[in-house]
């Protein structure tokens, strides 16, 4: 199974396709008119506030205390491959000034 984050026509799409189809979808996309910059800047900016809404929601009404961080929550990619995340509460975090 593959996780597919599409942009179309001002929509974005996410679902779950089986590797048997993922081929053939692959193929179409190819056959499809590139986005130009402006359309992929505007799909990064709605899959931002998603991804922000979303985690934000998880997080500030989560019952598990364990899993619940009151207010703003930090995102860290602790080995920058995107493999190894965790999520803290932004005031707990203290960063160093360069």
């Amino acid at each position: 199974m593959r996780r597919i984050i599409y942009y179309r026509g001002g929509i974005v799409v996410d679902f779950v396709l089986a590797d048997t189809l993922y081929e053939g979808f692959a193929r179409t996309l190819k056959a499809e008119k590139h986005n130009d910059d402006q359309e992929l800047n505007r799909a990064c900016r709605i899959l931002e506030t998603y991804v922000q809404r979303e985690t934000w929601h998880y997080f500030n009404t989560h019952a598990d205390a364990d899993h619940h961080i009151e207010g703003d929550v930090m995102i860290v990619d602790l080995d920058g491959t995107g493999t190894t995340i965790e999520y803290v509460s932004a005031a707990e975090v203290q960063l160093n000034p360069w």
